[in-house]
């Protein structure tokens, strides 16, 4: 699974020079732009373990991206998970983050102890790209670029919606 959120948050911990320029926009709720984010991308589909195939979580987010990503990729399936925008907040509200990648939710899945990762034992924090203010701008943006993009796989006849409401492990199986 490669998200483009991961690679960005790998980089700030990292303090590379891309991950300098991907906090600032990631702070203010705002993507991390297109040329910067395929750049990403591609480089890292161009490694060893997705010669045999890929799952790209969160890419492409705008028509641009999906474009770009149709210049080097054939998509067999481009999934959409569809979530209305409370059940988003609702989700992304309660849930907190390790330094070491693990993730947990208040609710679907809390650490044993609370604020503190069952793997490392370090503590836990939420994400400052997930907080409501800023949660707002990101689905704003969200919802301004997404139906291009759900247009452009219908037109290729590789798109596919499944209702993430349910829960993760019936969304697997749907996926």
């Amino acid at each position: 699974l490669i998200t483009t959120g991961t690679i960005f948050r790998k980089n700030i911990s990292e303090h590379t020079m891309l991950g300098e320029l991907a906090e600032g926009f990631l702070k203010q709720g705002k993507l991390v732009p297109d040329a910067i984010t395929n750049e990403v991308v591609q480089n890292r589909l161009k490694e060893k373990d997705c010669a045999v195939g890929f799952i790209l979580d969160g890419y492409p987010r705008n028509i641009t991206q999906a474009i770009f990503l149709d210049t080097f990729v054939f998509l067999t399936h481009a999934v959409f998970v569809f979530l209305p925008d409370e059940i988003v907040y609702e989700r992304v509200s309660k849930r907190l983050m390790c330094r070491c990648g693990e993730s947990y939710h208040l609710v679907t899945k809390p650490p044993k102890k609370s604020g503190i990762c069952d793997v490392c034992g370090q503590s836990l924090f939420q994400r400052v790209d997930d907080t409501p203010e800023v949660l707002k701008v990101r689905l704003e943006s969200y919802h301004a670029n997404i139906e291009p993009v759900l247009l452009h796989y219908k037109e290729q006849g590789v798109w596919h919606e499944v209702d993430g409401a349910k829960s993760v492990p019936e969304v697997r199986e749907a996926i």
